[in-house]
């Protein structure tokens, strides 16, 4: 695999096309189980399908040679995990224990488990040596999207791989599973790679006042933006990535009589409407009532709510 000797540090654009290739494959996989093929179009997949095998068994020759670098060791992997997939593209199913043996072998490479360890431990002088800061954050987010791709094989498929079964890697402090723990999140969203978790912080871009403190309510919208509740009376709006946007704060209340309402901050919950209206359900702090606001479209600012409408709970 000559493509494998490879010299200085992967650019950002290698990586978003490694990134493009495991999402082309995986969508490949599930628009496939949906075709019906032409003889002419079986005998070329058939065709096709020796020379994935072809790259499958090359690229677990790579991935077993120690004398490559741990790098080229991974994208061995990710290259595998591809050639499983394409290979059995036709019965998608037979793809899922293959590549769940793949993440096994993958996230049991020692190299892996300590450059872990390592970022989420501060320990192991040994790889601080081998590897620099954003040098482990690389081996972290490429095994990332390796387990990503097999893990979205599996949910095109009847067969739901549970969580727990799916392959941890042992720090030798703790087992840690990529697509789950936050502080792998983490990681990831330094390296614009968050859609590789499957679990990740809204208002995750540093700036403490973009994060979330003690949230109540959650709703979305037709762009897939949340929209939360949070402490003090704020609603914070985030992208589907969990990229902070604004925030504002619910405006005095004053009811028919022209007093102001004291609203308690943690009954605060929301809503939307097909056409991306905002509704804000309150609760006073000395009444056993509710009311509800509505915040129209576009989100420029506070002035955009209108009246409090009260309703016996």
């Amino acid at each position: 695999m000559k493509h494998l000797k490879r010299q200085g540090s992967r650019s950002e654009y290698d990586a978003d096309k490694e990134q493009a290739a495991c999402a082309e494959t995986v969508s490949l996989t599930e628009r496939m189980k949906n075709l019906e093929l032409t003889e002419s179009a079986m005998r070329k997949l058939a065709n096709a399908k020796k020379r994935f095998e072809r790259a499958r068994e090359m690229a677990t020759d790579a991935f077993s040679n120690e004398a490559l670098s741990p790098h080229d060791r991974i994208l061995a992997m990710q290259y595998r995990v591809m050639a499983t997939v394409l290979e059995t593209i036709d019965h998608p199913a037979d793809a899922v224990a293959p590549c769940k043996v793949c993440i096994e072998e993958l996230n049991g490479l020692p190299v892996v488990q300590q450059s872990l360890q390592q970022k989420l431990r501060k320990g192991i002088r040994a790889v601080k040596r081998l590897f620099n800061k954003e040098e482990r954050r690389r081996v972290i987010s490429d095994v990332c999207l390796i387990n990503r791709v097999a893990y979205n094989v599996t949910q095109t498929v009847s067969i739901k791989e549970p969580l727990p079964q799916w392959p941890m890697i042992n720090t030798g402090k703790e087992k840690v599973n990529l697509l789950r723990d936050w502080r792998v999140t983490k990681i990831l969203c330094k390296r614009g790679m968050e859609n590789c978790s499957l679990s990740w912080n809204l208002g995750h871009d540093g700036l403490e006042e973009h994060g979330l403190n003690n949230p109540s309510s959650i709703a979305t919208n037709s762009g897939g933006q949340y929209i939360v509740a949070d402490l003090d009376k704020t609603i914070k709006v985030f992208e589907k990535s969990g990229k902070f946007v604004q925030r504002f704060k619910i405006p005095p209340l004053i009811d028919d009589s022209g007093k102001e309402l004291s609203i308690k901050t943690m009954a605060v919950q929301l809503a939307t409407d097909m056409n991306d209206n905002i509704y804000v359900l309150i609760q006073e702090k000395s009444r056993t009532q509710t009311g509800f606001l509505s915040l129209t479209r576009p989100l420029t600012s506070i002035t955009s709510f209108v009246s409090v409408q009260r309703a016996t709970t």
